[in-house]
């Protein structure tokens, strides 16, 4: 009844003590074996009650577990995020104006070019081309940061 024999075992002492305490409650016109095998039954219920609030609160304390690192991954991850962009802003600093605008808007903002073509009073297509050389620029200048990094840890 309660799936294991470990369980079984603890059930069965169980219902012996019940038995030993509450065998003056037993009434003669019913079958002995019957009221012996509701207190056993109800015994095991008891048991198989008791195991489940034990997997609850251990679902319970893993589900909180798994939150917590969730969140504190989700934390790392936004604030490394906000790093890297708030990196690409100062980076993005060092471009012609019209290139560092136009970057900001489409990448930055998520404007569309049409619109910041609207914004910048210029052609789509000098902003696709302004934006082109943007993100080259940009992709140098972390390439350079990546190396310079890279020497630095060396040199440590």
């Amino acid at each position: 009844m309660v799936g294991n024999a470990d369980d079984a075992h603890d059930a069965a002492q169980e219902s012996l003590i019940k038995v030993w305490e509450k065998i003056n409650t037993y009434k003669v016109q019913f079958k002995f074996t019957t009221w012996l095998y509701k207190l056993v039954i109800n015994t095991c219920l008891d048991k198989l009650r008791q195991r489940s609030r034990e997997n609850e609160l251990f679902k319970q304390e893993e589900n909180m577990e798994n939150l917590q690192e969730s969140i504190l991954g989700n934390a790392v991850v936004e604030f490394e995020e906000k790093q890297f962009v708030e990196f690409i802003r100062i980076i993005s600093g060092k471009l012609s104006a019209k290139q560092h605008s136009v970057f900001v808007l489409h990448d930055l903002e998520g404007l569309n070019q049409e619109e910041i073509s609207n914004i910048m009073g210029m052609p789509k297509g000098r902003v696709k081309s302004n934006l082109y050389y943007a993100r080259k620029a940009i992709r140098q200048l972390l390439v350079s940061a990546d190396k310079a990094k890279i020497r630095l840890n060396y040199e440590v």
